[in-house]
């Protein structure tokens, strides 16, 4: 960082990129046994294991992405971002079905649309 900034820049930079990891890291390790126990009761559920296959092909796709970007018969980039899109449809749809459980589980109503 350079010194011709004001010190009260330098401060909130540091305070954002040192200051918010921390805090955050901090977090998670007061919380680790809460946190591994919930993701283990999350994969018990349809919805967790929806979201974890979206994971799973989104980070198999990141691991493999130069290979896949590399096939011949195929135009730039389609297959790695096709693959990453149906990996984030996965993930949004376990996520959507695991708001949908809570909402309910709450005593809420969830909105019927099949009348419209």
């Amino acid at each position: 960082m350079s010194p011709k900034h004001p010190l009260g820049w330098r401060l909130l930079a540091v305070l954002v990129v040192v200051g918010a990891p921390t805090a955050l890291g901090i977090w998670l390790l007061v919380h680790i046994r809460e946190l591994f126990w919930a993701c283990l009761d999350g994969l018990l559920e349809p919805w967790g294991q929806t979201a974890t296959l979206g994971i799973g092909l989104y980070v198999l796709v990141q691991i493999f992405e130069h290979r896949i970007d590399r096939l011949p018969w195929q135009p730039p980039y389609f297959f790695e971002e096709g693959l990453e899109l149906v990996g984030a449809i996965y993930m949004f749809v376990g996520l959507a079905a695991r708001q949908r459980e809570v909402t309910i589980a709450a005593g809420g109503r969830w909105p019927d649309r099949s009348g419209v």
